[in-house]
């Protein structure tokens, strides 16, 4: 099945490895997919590194570790 997206200037879409939102902390609560979304909004007028790297930043807080596991992708 085939699918059109149509994208306005400024559109962005995010792609993300399912390791990134299952990502823990130390009470074993996982960050998900509504804190990544939480995330993204917050920062949705920054230029896409800088968006990148405030949802990293953000899953890196929650989960209380500086450390990217290699199944986390975004």
């Amino acid at each position: 099945m085939n699918q059109v997206v149509s994208l306005e200037p400024k559109d962005r879409l995010l792609f993300f490895s399912p390791g990134l939102v299952a990502a823990q902390n130390q009470k074993g609560e996982a960050w998900g997919v509504e804190r990544l979304l939480e995330a993204w909004r917050a920062s949705n007028q920054k230029g896409v590194h800088d968006l990148r790297n405030e949802i990293i930043y953000q899953q890196q807080k929650f989960t209380g570790s500086p450390e990217v596991d290699s199944d986390q992708s975004l």
